[in-house]
C-alpha cells in the first residue's frame, strides 16, 4: 500500500499545477456562472482544502474524485485584488503560517520550533502585541504595547509567573510559585520594591520598603509564632515585635536608646536600654505584685520599688548608692504597718523606724551593726533604751509598768541591774543599788 503522506517524485510545485488544472477543466461548467474573482477564490479555497486533507468542499458532489493529495513547500492564498492574506511555507524548523489584513500588514504568525511552538501577534502598526512561545520545559505569554511589554505569563518546572509593567516599562507587580510557596511583589513607578508578600513551608510574610528601597515593616510567621519589624526611612528607629508559645516582647529603639515590652508565664515587663544595651529602667509584674528597677547607664542599681514580698500586700521601695548598696528602704511590714530605714554606706541600718499594729511606734538608732539608741511607744506610755558600743542596754527608762510613774534602770556591761530608780504605788520615790553581780541591794524610799 501507498503511503498517502509520503513525497513523490515529481516535484511538489508541477503536482500542485498538475492538480489545479485538471479540476479547473472538470468543473467549468459549474464555475462558469460565478463571476471571475468568486472563480479565483474558490479555486484556491479547494486547493488550500486540499493541502490540509479536508477533500474538496462547495461545489463537489458524490460523482466529482477527491484529490488524494497535494504537497507543496508554499501556499499562497490571495483576496480579490490578489493580495496575499494567507502563507503557509515550510522552515528550516518545522511549519510557518502567516496572515495578512486588508492593508497588508502581517497580524500573525504561527511557527514550529525546535522547543515547540510559537506565535506572534502584531498589531495594525507592525509592532508586536501577543507573543508566545513553548519551551522545552514550559511557556511564555507576552502581551505589549507601543513597542514595550505590558504583561508577561510564563511556566517552568519550578512554578508558574506574573509580571506587569506601568506606561514605561517598568516593572511593577510580580507573582511567582516555586516548590517552596509563592511571592507576590508590588513596585512604585520607578520599579522600587514596596510591598512583597511570600508564602513557605514556614508560614507567610509581608514585606513594605520605603522609596529609598530600605525595609520599613515587615511581618513573619514561623513555626514557633509570629514576629512584626518597623524601621525608620534611614533605619535608626526600629520596633521588633516577637510572639511564641512561652512568650512575647516588643523592642522599639533609636539611637539614643531602646524600650522593652515582654510578657511570659509568669509576668510582663517594660525595660527601657540605652545605646550600650544596658538596660536602665525596668517595669516587671510577676505573682508578687509589680517592680520597678532604675539602673545606673553600667547597670547598677539605683532604685527599686514594688511588691515587698511574695507573701505581703504592701509596697517597698529602696535607693542603692553607688557601690550598689540599699542606703535608704521604706516598706510595709508583716503587721501592715509602715518601715523606714537609713543604712550606713557599707549597707548597716543605722535608723530604723517602725509602726506597730496597735498604734505604737519604734525608733532604732544604731552604729557599726550594733543597736545604740531604742525609742518606743508602748500602750503604757514611752520608753527608751541606751545600749554600749557592743549592744548591750545599761539605759532604760519609760513608764514604770506596776505603777503610775516613770522608772530609770541602769544595767552593767553584763546586762544586771545596778540602780532602779521610780516611783512606787504610793507615788513616792524609790532608789534601789545592787552590787556588781547583783546578789545585795540597798533601798531608799521616801514612803511612810
Amino acid at each position: 500500500m501507498t503511503d498517502r503522506h509520503a513525497p513523490t517524485n515529481d516535484s511538489s510545485s508541477d503536482l500542485l499545477a498538475k492538480r489545479i488544472l485538471e479540476l479547473e477543466g472538470r468543473f467549468t461548467a459549474e464555475l462558469v456562472r460565478t463571476r471571475a474573482e468568486s472563480r479565483r477564490w474558490k479555486l484556491a479555497a479547494i486547493a488550500s482544502m486540499g493541502v490540509l486533507g479536508a477533500g474538496l468542499l462547495g461545489f463537489t458532489s458524490a460523482e466529482q474524485e477527491v484529490l488524494p493529495l497535494v504537497q507543496t513547500r508554499r501556499l499562497e492564498v490571495v483576496d480579490s485584488q490578489n493580495r496575499v492574506v494567507f502563507l503557509a511555507t515550510a522552515a528550516p524548523d518545522g511549519g510557518r503560517i502567516d496572515l495578512w489584513n486588508q492593508t497588508g500588514q502581517n497580524v500573525l504568525r504561527a511557527s514550529a520550533t525546535p522547543a515547540g511552538g510559537d506565535l506572534a501577534i502584531w498589531d495594525s502598526n507592525g509592532d508586536l502585541a501577543v507573543g508566545a512561545l513553548a519551551a522545552r520545559t514550559g511557556g511564555r505569554v507576552e502581551v505589549r504595547t507601543a513597542g514595550r511589554s505590558g504583561a508577561t505569563i510564563s511556566a517552568t518546572q519550578e512554578g508558574g509567573a506574573i509580571a506587569l509593567t506601568n506606561n514605561r516599562g517598568l516593572s511593577v507587580y510580580g507573582a511567582n510559585a516555586s516548590g517552596t510557596g509563592g511571592i507576590v511583589r508590588l513596585a512604585d513607578a520607578e520599579n522600587r520594591d514596596a510591598l512583597t508578600f511570600g508564602a513557605s513551608e514556614d508560614g507567610g510574610s509581608i514585606a513594605v520598603a520605603s522609596s529609598k528601597g530600605g525595609i520599613v515593616g515587615r511581618l513573619r510567621a514561623g513555626t514557633d509564632g509570629a514576629e512584626l519589624d518597623l524601621a525608620s526611612p534611614d533605619g535608626a528607629r526600629r520596633i521588633a515585635a516577637r510572639a511564641n508559645a512561652t512568650e512575647c516582647f516588643i523592642l522599639a529603639g533609636d539611637p539614643k536608646g531602646a524600650a522593652k515590652i515582654s510578657a511570659d508565664v509568669d509576668g510582663g515587663s517594660v525595660a527601657v536600654v540605652n545605646v550600650q544595651g544596658q538596660s536602665l529602667v525596668e517595669l516587671e509584674g510577676n505573682k508578687a505584685g509589680g517592680t520597678l528597677l532604675c539602673r545606673t547607664p553600667t547597670g547598677d542599681p539605683l532604685l527599686l520599688a514594688g511588691a515587698s514580698a511574695e507573701d505581703s500586700t504592701g509596697g517597698m521601695l529602696q535607693v542603692f548608692n553607688g557601690a550598689k548598696v540599699p542606703i535608704f528602704a521604706v516598706a510595709a511590714n508583716a503587721e501592715g504597718a509602715g518601715r523606714f530605714a537609713i543604712a550606713s554606706g557599707e549597707g548597716n541600718a543605722v535608723i530604723v523606724a517602725e509602726g506597730g499594729k496597735d498604734d505604737g511606734a519604734s525608733l532604732l538608732l544604731a552604729r557599726n551593726g550594733k543597736r545604740a539608741v531604742t525609742l518606743v511607744s508602748a500602750p503604757t506610755g514611752g520608753l527608751i533604751s541606751i545600749s554600749n558600743a557592743s549592744g548591750a542596754p545599761v539605759v532604760a527608762a519609760g513608764v514604770a509598768a506596776d505603777a503610775p510613774g516613770g522608772a530609770l534602770v541602769l544595767r552593767s556591761a553584763l546586762g544586771k541591774d545596778l540602780a532602779r530608780i521610780g516611783t512606787n504605788e504610793k507615788g513616792s520615790g524609790d532608789i534601789v543599788v545592787f552590787n556588781e553581780d547583783g546578789t545585795e541591794k540597798k533601798s531608799f524610799s521616801t514612803s511612810r
